[in-house]
């Protein structure tokens, strides 16, 4: 997908379905110079990908990235906010140690 190939006024009108009360918080700035970007956060919404992409946006481990424009960088910290408020990730870790699944890892003298 090519980013003169994103339907803007679909996205748009999906992402402000989604956001409903919260519309006011639909990202001008990612929209403008990121439409891939914002078609994949309007695909992932509610899904517990959405928190995976939003950690890989805004989080690094190539040093030739540039980093995202303020506006965006900002609209995509208030997006990500909002989703994880909300609750809208299934599967959601109920604590910070629900990471380690095999518990044959904290063992000790292994």
């Amino acid at each position: 997908m090519t980013e003169d190939s994103v339907d803007v006024a679909d996205l748009k009108q999906r992402f402000t379905a989604l956001l409903g009360e919260k519309a006011a918080l639909y990202p001008v700035a990612l929209e403008q110079q990121f439409p891939r970007i914002l078609a994949r956060i309007v695909d992932l919404w509610g899904s517990v990908e959405m928190d995976s992409y939003f950690t890989d946006l805004t989080t690094t481990t190539r040093h030739d990235r540039q980093g995202f424009p303020e506006a965006v960088a900002i609209e995509l910290f208030r997006l990500s906010n909002l989703h994880s408020m909300q609750g809208l990730s299934v599967g959601k870790a109920s604590s910070p140690w629900d990471w380690g699944t095999d518990s044959d890892y904290f063992r000790k003298g292994m």
